[in-house]
């Protein structure tokens, strides 16, 4: 975690790794998230296989079934829940693959809200694509498990 003018922030923390990583991809993995063994390895077999593919995301799964760990998990990461192999829009930073030499000059917002989708739309403009990969299980530890802590992530993210 990162402190920037007394904030944590999820986007500034993102930041300060980008800015002293080295190599040929950035992996962004979340502190309340779990990845398959084979994360890394088929991310690299996605960037070898075809140049267009910058970035590669899997299946998520919910690691805390409860009413709202459910909702959460439906509401925010329905798109991720299943489905083919193949491209998307975006993808949460909750466990991502960026290739370097696509992303290397963009940022984050520097928020803990939407961060990482305004990122990916950044990257995808012109970009090639974002991949989806359902053979990579990303497990999600959500937080928000009553009905106050549900509740206060849908009006910040919201705006209400």
């Amino acid at each position: 975690r990162v402190v920037a003018s007394g904030a944590v922030t999820s986007g500034r923390a993102r930041n300060v790794g980008m800015a002293a990583a080295s190599g040929d991809a950035y992996a962004f993995l979340d502190c309340d998230a779990a990845v398959s063994s084979n994360w890394l390895e088929r991310a690299a077999v996605h960037f070898a296989r075809d140049l267009r593919i910058f970035a590669v995301g899997g299946r998520i799964a919910n690691g805390r079934p409860s009413r709202y760990g459910e909702l959460d998990y439906y509401l925010d990461h329905s798109e991720w829940i299943r489905g083919e192999a193949g491209p998307r829009e975006t993808f949460p930073t909750m466990a991502v693959v960026y290739r370097f030499d696509v992303v290397a000059g963009l940022r984050f917002e520097e928020t803990s809200y939407g961060e990482d989708t305004t990122f990916a739309r950044a990257a995808l403009r012109g970009h090639g694509m974002l991949w989806f990969d359902p053979a990579i299980v990303i497990t999600h530890y959500p937080d928000r498990l009553d009905f106050s802590s549900f509740w206060k992530k849908r009006a910040i993210s919201t705006g209400l």
